[in-house]
């Protein structure tokens, strides 16, 4: 009893614990609402049409992921780095971090609105290029939060970031299921771009409070980092440009070979996947930001990382497994026309404990500032997973094209895994033997 009460006392004094809990506690709440908002949606549309709404969603939100340059992970890294002994820097960091998120958001966005016609013709939505023109100005606002998003981090405003993360989720169902019930494929896009502008207006008030709270303001020297931000970004924009390629690419490579209700299928588990890997992906930040303030300390790194490893493992085999358990009703839930949907459902769930645990070890890569190896990793990891799905589609004749895609996601995830363990205890063997 009185370990347990110790044990319990050393947790809730534990920051890394504590903003763990905070990053978890919202998203569950927040992501949940989502996941049964698009369970909803999916019965109201049936799996075509929801294909063709996740198929827009997954291009224009890939998209503003890529504009963002990095500079979320740059945020968290920087401000959690400078707050203990260069808090004067922090004001500018800001500035030249919003700035290059804006332009760049401002030029895609535009892009987008420009050849909306092109975009739905590659998509093969040509009737819906009006909603990706009208749904182009969603880049700015998701860029602008996910740089918002990592600036909090970097304070370690972990609390504030869940609650307006369980705010959002509720606001997103909410609009979502009113909107589609009312207004199909085009109300579902609109609750899309709302229910975003909301949670950038939300996160834009809550960085400027934060800002004063700290006593965050114009130093009389003026710093600047444009040219430091791109060097440590660049990678990471790299990386992400390849990720919001890769899943452009997965759902146009169904549609290629065979149809939108195999992308409906793939979506569906897909957003169960996202689910499972959103609760350990909120500690992303969280991770980079305590690894990071720990610069030099290589046995507290490497604790950090050890705990976070099994935090992963733990939040999301426990959840596959419950899922998988009762995956009859989860296919259920979306109707008749999501046939198969249960074995693809099975690889996609898993391969997220494999992804996430790999994901504990590239924040470690990027606090140490080994950005460019998570790049090629991922690079490799994109092709190997095409090249799979590719031999699987055509030498296995498989025909069920989600299934295949899904299989292909969790061989390469479990092989990256084991390379990104074996880097992990590279560079902490390494760092250790130097200290």
């Amino acid at each position: 009893m009185i370990r347990i009460r110790r044990l319990k006392n050393r947790l809730l004094a534990s920051s890394l614990f504590q903003d763990s809990f905070w990053a978890l506690f919202g998203n569950i709440f927040g992501k949940g609402l989502a996941l049964l908002a698009s369970i909803i949606i999916a019965r109201l549309l049936g799996n075509e049409s929801y294909g063709m709404y996740g198929l827009i969603r997954t291009t224009l939100l890939n998209i503003a992921v890529f504009t963002t340059f990095g500079l979320g992970y740059t945020a968290t890294k920087y401000i959690s780095e400078y707050l203990t002994n260069s808090a004067e820097k922090i004001y500018y960091l800001i500035k030249s971090i919003m700035h290059i998120t804006l332009i760049m958001a401002i030029l895609c966005s535009i892009i987008t609105f420009v050849f909306s016609r092109q975009i739905a013709a590659l998509l093969n939505v040509e009737e819906l290029y009006l909603s990706i023109r009208f749904l182009a100005v969603i880049i700015i606002f998701n860029s602008i939060t996910t740089t918002q998003t990592g600036i909090l981090a970097g304070f370690k405003k972990f609390k504030k970031i869940a609650q307006i993360n369980l705010y959002n989720g509720i606001v997103t169902f909410i609009l979502s299921v009113v909107f589609t019930i009312f207004w199909g494929l085009s109300g579902a896009l609109i609750a899309l771009l709302i229910s975003q502008m909301i949670i950038t207006v939300q996160f834009f008030f809550q960085v400027e409070k934060t800002k004063k709270e700290l006593g965050i303001i114009k130093p009389n020297k003026k710093y600047t980092y444009k040219r430091e931000l791109m060097v440590f970004s660049l990678p990471i924009a790299m990386q992400e440009f390849v990720y919001s390629v890769y899943s452009w690419l997965v759902p146009l490579l169904l549609v290629k070979f065979s149809n939108f209700g195999e992308v409906g299928l793939y979506n569906a588990a897909a957003q169960w996947s996202s689910v499972i890997g959103f609760l350990p992906g909120t500690l992303r930040n969280v991770i980079l930001s305590h690894v990071s303030s720990n610069v030099g300390e290589v046995k507290q790194q490497e604790l950090i990382l050890k705990r976070m490893i099994l935090v992963n493992f733990t939040s999301t085999f426990v959840p596959s497994l419950i899922i998988m358990s009762f995956s009859w009703l989860v296919v259920k839930g979306y109707g008749s026309t999501f046939e198969g949907l249960q074995a693809v459902l099975g690889f996609a769930v898993f391969s997220t404990v494999f992804s996430t645990m790999s994901n504990v070890i590239k924040q470690y890569l990027l606090a140490i500032e080994k950005a460019w190896i998570t790049f090629w990793t991922r690079i490799v990891g994109m092709i190997l997973t095409f090249m799979t799905y590719f031999f699987i589609i055509n030498y296995l004749d498989n025909e069920k094209a989600a299934l295949s895609m899904a299989q292909s996601i969790f061989i390469v995830q479990f092989l990256s895994f084991i390379f990104m363990y074996l880097l992990y205890k590279y560079y902490t063997n390494k760092n250790i033997d130097n200290n």
